[in-house]
């Protein structure tokens, strides 16, 4: 309980080199103490307390009931290994699904990983549905989803269709496409939702953007969506045969010019993609790579064209190249600069016309 944080740590580190199992009788009558001002020593009891073994199912799932977030949060990491094996301490943790620490539940997350049972994945799903905007705890989320990942994608499923769910559902697309194998449910309730028209036949822009994600993991694999339809069990093809109506819908969009260049964009960056290739796929996305499409959405444009395989595309990309802004020029000559063969073509074209 010393002020002084010099102490502690040395208290601390002499207490765990001499493995002095006598001072865990007061470690742990330290940790059925309250008082606010004893928050750090009960943090270091706890890290002491693992080093010599000491831990109990009691000890830890008092500590996750402690009334200051940093003792929760060093508890759920120091007693990760017991909520599989503890009703206790797993009731204990999943308490703290409410908990209001960011940090505590962004530990809750990473720890839950350590567990199969389908109330890990129940958890997992509704943290995921509340921080769907927290880049750390998705991240954390996305690490520990496997071992019970169709009772998360179940629990999202069933939440309302509001940003939350469409925003978690597009996040786990990727961990969806590469455990298919071993999750088939899970993809099949994903495609669903992607693949479902509007009553009015169109699709909302976050489906879009989950099967953008949908054609980018499986890229990623080296993969495309017909080589998923293919090799994917007899239940599930029909499913994905129903995704092409999101490539002809995307192609109505990005040929409209009635619409806004940045939903035209938008949309264009899944075509190329689809089961049957369209020349003219390739054509309307370079056709967007234009000064009324903002840079921004330009430069997604040419890194969705990097990921097809059409040999026309550096000359398509290097033929209105003065007209770019720099940063648009960058990416395009990224993408000219990533395969051989489109090398060869941007120092032809240069050959051909120096000042471009």
């Amino acid at each position: 309980d010393s002020p002084s944080g010099w102490q502690r740590d040395t208290a601390h580190r002499m207490l765990v080199r001499r493995g002095d199992r006598s001072a865990l009788p007061p470690l742990r009558t330290l940790m059925r103490t309250t008082h606010p001002g004893l928050a750090l020593a009960r943090v270091h009891a706890l890290g002491v307390l693992e080093a010599l073994d000491g831990l109990t199912p009691k000890i830890i799932a008092h500590a996750l009931g402690d009334a200051h977030p940093g003792v929760r949060r060093h508890a759920l990491r120091v007693g990760e290994s017991m909520i599989a094996s503890s009703s206790q301490v797993a009731q204990a943790a999943l308490s703290l699904i409410s908990d209001d620490d960011p940090h505590v539940q962004l530990q809750l997350a990473y720890s839950l990983g350590a567990w199969s049972d389908p109330r890990a994945g129940e958890a997992l799903g509704q943290l995921a549905l509340r921080h769907h905007g927290d880049r750390f705890i998705t991240a954390a989320v996305l690490s520990s989803c496997l071992p019970a990942f169709d009772d998360v994608i179940s629990t999202i499923c069933k939440a309302p269709p509001e940003v939350a769910r469409h925003a978690s559902l597009s996040q786990l697309v990727p961990v969806s496409i590469a455990t298919s194998a071993e999750h088939p449910t899970s993809l099949r309730k994903m495609i669903d939702l992607i693949g479902a028209p509007g009553s009015d036949g169109t699709f909302d822009n976050w489906q879009l953007d989950a099967f953008e994600n949908l054609l980018n993991a499986l890229s990623n694999r080296g993969s495309w969506i017909q080589k998923l339809h293919d090799k994917s069990l007899a239940e599930l093809k029909p499913r994905i045969k129903k995704l092409e109506n999101i490539f002809e819908f995307a192609r109505k969009i990005a040929n409209d010019s009635d619409q806004p260049h940045h939903r035209r964009a938008r949309v264009a960056r899944i075509l190329g993609r689809g089961f049957k290739k369209d020349a003219r796929d390739v054509e309307t996305v370079t056709a967007l790579i234009n000064p009324q499409t903002p840079p921004g959405d330009q430069i997604q444009l040419v890194k969705s064209l990097n990921r097809l395989s059409d040999d026309r595309i550096p000359e398509l990309l290097l033929a209105n190249f003065t007209s770019h802004t720099p940063r648009v020029r960058v990416a395009v000559l990224d993408t000219c600069m990533s395969r051989e063969p489109w090398t060869k073509t941007l120092l032809d074209q240069l050959r051909k016309q120096p000042a471009m």
